[in-house]
């Protein structure tokens, strides 16, 4: 699919007058595109009411009105869209068309979205300015548009399709693992270390974290704001029992005894220095009346009593505020933005922003930004708990509409084999396949017990796209994976996945050879090569064998 298809729009049309001498060839508004584009569209029509409009004088026009909203409509000295009169086929009305240049609107709202970040670096509270534009690029629509429908949250699975085809997604997902990588890292080290209750505090951040997958996975972005909220809280909270359990030199007993107390504590002390000292000084006293003379020992005490004893003392437990955060990025050297920052954004959002009633890729965006700054600020700290570095791997996106012209070239060439070599092709398909099966029994690689034929072949007959969805990029490889992801709940079959992914490699491996004495082919490289193997295969593998069913 296009990104004009992909693309979420607003719940208000473009709809042309009665008895207009013109029609309107555009009638979709574009979340987060520049709402003074529809006030020309607009103006215009109303002014056909009183002359004819000729191309010449729109093109004219629409030149002046770029020039007097620059500061909206140009980036990078180009205009983000063009509008122009047509003259449409089959109809006696001329059409007035807004063409948006998609790729570059892409990149102006990446833009966009790390200009926001900079200015929430600087005061959390800024991040109310993104959804000020979010909405104000809407509100200034509402009241001279139709609107079809009532709001709904219309289109979730096209504008999933869209943040995988322009790479958000991934980023997305790369980011919430190495999340995930940094706190099972801390796992590792306190493991080593010998202190387990770490684990009480590290479950929950691994839960956290597949709860923002959750929510990413349902494009629902406000409450997420809630989480990163509360991983901020927790982790300072983590980070500031363990120094204080290693000061008495038993972080399990400081750990576990303060993870369930905080179910029972009423005083909370919103201040960094003044907790160390009260909890210290308390401490001792518990320490004095109540443990044995011998040592401290966190293996054979009773942690709920100890938890009463808290209670019984008025054991403070660390409240997080600002202030608190600012204390403790200066104990810890953090760099500017500061914990207190990302807090404050954070409380913005789950104070005053609910769920939008629309899809904005602009929103989605500067939240992965937002994201990954938070992340490396956590991963700082947590190099500071383990004193050591952390191993993590880079991160590489190419969104889907870098590769676009390459894939068009690989399948070109797919359709010039088939349109050239149609039945070498089905033959080469079906002799594939009868290698794949009869070498499973004999492969003893690990990955041979995927080796399914049969669940590919049925798959691809599931999903059938024609020449056209493919070419429109209505569906591509990647698409797969959501499908199967479907699937799998209904199916008693150990992973899917595995058996699609190991089969269709293993089948793309017997072909190749084979396909190198066409030179369209040979040519390729590699990767190219594999992907021209997966156009073949999806548009013949399914058809091959039902012939071979039907004789």
């Amino acid at each position: 699919m296009t990104l004009r298809e992909l693309f979420p729009r607003y719940p208000l049309i473009l709809k042309t007058p009665p008895r207009s001498r013109i029609k309107f060839g555009t009638h979709r508004l574009y979340v987060d595109f520049p709402w003074q584009t529809c006030h020309f569209m607009v103006k215009e029509m109303e002014m056909s009411a009183e002359s004819d409009l000729t191309a010449e004088g729109v093109s004219r026009k629409w030149h002046n009105f770029l020039q007097d909203n620059k500061q909206f409509l140009i980036f990078q000295n180009k205009p983000l869209a063009s509008a122009y009169l047509w003259d449409a086929p089959f109809t006696h009305k001329k059409s007035l068309v807004l063409r948006i240049k998609w790729s570059f609107f892409l990149e102006y709202l990446e833009e966009k979205a790390q200009n926001f970040t900079l200015e929430v670096e600087k005061d959390g509270k800024s991040i109310r300015k993104l959804y000020m534009e979010i909405w104000l690029n809407f509100f200034s629509l509402v009241g001279e548009l139709e609107a079809p429908e009532s709001f709904y949250f219309h289109g979730r699975e096209n504008f999933m399709k869209l943040l995988k085809r322009t790479g958000d997604y991934s980023y997305l997902e790369v980011l919430l693992t190495r999340f995930e990588s940094t706190i099972h890292q801390i796992e590792d080290y306190a493991k080593n270390k010998g202190i387990h209750a770490a684990q009480l505090y590290t479950a929950n951040f691994l839960m956290d974290i597949r709860h923002l997958h959750a929510l990413i996975d349902v494009l629902s972005i406000p409450p997420a704001y809630l989480l990163m909220r509360n991983i901020l809280e927790n982790f300072v909270k983590f980070s500031v029992y363990l120094n204080m359990g290693k000061s008495i030199n038993d972080p399990n007993l400081v750990l576990s005894a303060m993870f369930l107390y905080e179910y029972e504590a009423d005083r909370r002390r919103y201040s960094l220095g003044e907790f160390k000292k009260e909890f210290r000084r308390k401490f001792l006293k518990i320490k004095d009346t109540f443990f044995s003379d011998e040592v401290l020992d966190s293996e054979v005490l009773d942690i709920p009593e100890l938890v009463r004893k808290f209670k019984e003392k008025g054991m403070p437990i660390l409240g997080v505020n600002p202030k608190v955060l600012e204390e403790f990025s200066a104990n810890y050297g953090l760099n500017k933005p500061n914990l207190d920052i990302w807090y404050s954004a954070c409380s913005e959002v789950i104070h005053n922003q609910p769920p939008l009633p629309f899809f904005s890729l602009l929103e989605v965006k500067f939240f992965k930004h937002f994201l990954e700054k938070n992340i490396k600020t956590l991963q700082v700290i947590a190099e500071k708990i383990i004193d050591g570095h952390l191993e993590m791997e880079e991160i590489s996106i190419h969104p889907f509409f870098e590769e676009r012209n390459s894939l068009k070239e690989c399948l070109h060439v797919a359709y010039l084999l088939e349109t050239e070599n149609g039945a070498e092709i089905k033959d080469l398909i079906k002799r594939a396949m009868i290698t794949l099966q009869e070498g499973q029994n004999e492969n003893t690689e690990p990955s041979a017990i995927w080796i399914r034929p049969l669940t590919l072949i049925s798959l691809f007959h599931l999903i059938s796209p024609s020449l056209r969805h493919l070419r429109d990029f209505s569906f591509v490889e990647e698409d797969i994976g959501d499908i199967i992801e479907k699937l799998q709940p209904l199916s008693f079959k150990g992973s899917l996945k595995d058996e699609i992914e190991v089969t269709l490699s293993k089948l793309q491996d017997v072909m190749l050879p084979e396909l190198e004495r066409y030179r369209v082919f040979s040519s390729l490289s590699s990767e190219k090569k594999r992907k021209v193997i997966f156009y073949l295969l999806i548009d013949n593998l399914s058809k091959t064998f039902e012939g071979t069913l039907s004789s």
